[in-house]
């Protein structure tokens, strides 16, 4: 059977790479790596954050904590880095 070719330039589709899981962090080092900061201005985006916390190692995730009727972001934010220095 011949493989299959993308329609749009007639070359055969590349394979995406497997992603490389890692196993699920104890609880205890999920908390070592779990950045409460608060007083935050209400505009601040989460791009921005990364974009600070990326000076200190990867960010598995940032998560700016919003009010759930109105959207508006309440001034806190919890933010995991990947890095094993931390």
């Amino acid at each position: 059977m011949k493989p299959r070719e993308d329609r749009r330039n007639g070359r055969r589709p590349s394979r995406s790479p497997k992603r490389e899981t890692t196993p699920p962090l104890t609880e205890d080092e999920r908390d070592r790596r779990t950045v409460f900061v608060q007083q935050l201005a209400a505009r601040l985006r989460t791009k921005d954050l990364i974009n600070f916390f990326e000076k200190i190692g990867p960010v598995k995730e940032a998560q700016i904590v919003k009010d759930r009727v109105s959207g508006r972001s309440k001034g806190y934010v919890f933010t995991s880095i990947s890095s094993n220095e931390c």
